[in-house]
Order: C-alpha cells, then sequence, then structure tokens
C-alpha cells in the first residue's frame, strides 16, 4: 500500500486486509478538501493495489478560521494555520497575564476550528 501512496497522512482509505479481488476506497481524510474524486483500487492475486477509476484524490488541508480570539486583551499567531499546526495565544500588549495564567498553545483541528485555552489577562495599571 505504501507504493500506492495510501500511507500519506491527507487520505482514508479501507484498503488494509483486502482480499484479493476486493475492491476499496481512497478519499480525503477529516480537514482536507477534495480535488477530484475519491479512487477505487482493486487488490490483485499478487496483493499489489491498481486503480479502477483515476488515480489518488489531491488532499489539500483546510485552513482553521474558527473561533479565533477576538477580545483585544488576546494577541495571537493563528493566521493560515492548516489542521494539526499550532499557534500561540497571549497577553496583547498593555495587558498581563492575570492568576498564574500563561501563553496557551492552540491546535488546528480536523473540523476547521482551533482547539485550545486562552489565557486569563488583564490591563495594566498605572
Amino acid at each position: 500500500m505504501a507504493g500506492m501512496g495510501l500511507t500519506a497522512a491527507s487520505l482514508d482509505h479501507n484498503c488494509a486486509g483486502q482480499a484479493s479481488g476486493g475492491f476499496c476506497t481512497a478519499q480525503c481524510a477529516a480537514g482536507y478538501t477534495i480535488t477530484g474524486f475519491a479512487s477505487i483500487l482493486s487488490c490483485g492475486s499478487d496483493g499489489n493495489f491498481a486503480y479502477v477509476s483515476g488515480a489518488l484524490p489531491t488532499c489539500t488541508p483546510i485552513t482553521c478560521l474558527g473561533n479565533l480570539p477576538t477580545d483585544d486583551s488576546i494577541s495571537h499567531d493563528c493566521a493560515n494555520k492548516t489542521v494539526s499546526e499550532t499557534c500561540t495565544t497571549s497577553c496583547a500588549a498593555g495587558y498581563s497575564y492575570a492568576g498564574g495564567s500563561s501563553a496557551q498553545t492552540w491546535t488546528c483541528q480536523t473540523d476547521g476550528n482551533f482547539g485550545g485555552s486562552l489565557p486569563t489577562c488583564s490591563a495594566d495599571t498605572c
């Protein structure tokens, strides 16, 4: 299967353990958009797969846009992050960490949203 490119993280397939003469499909995994169509493969008597329809689809990671912090007290470097990439949320200029808080790491998830906690920030005083 490795020779067919089925080990790429961007692909999801049901080809593992397929019997000779059986068919399976390869499509984009969660968190990726597809260009083209899912592929159908057949398992040959030699144990190798052959394409029945086209080639493997081109899968592009989605960019996380959901639930970005909008509070003026938070700054982040989360723009243009794709699935599994991380970014940091921290207190913006003029704000300090409160209650033992610190910068937090967010991860771009397969649903297009970021997962993680926000730091607790309070406005600086004179």
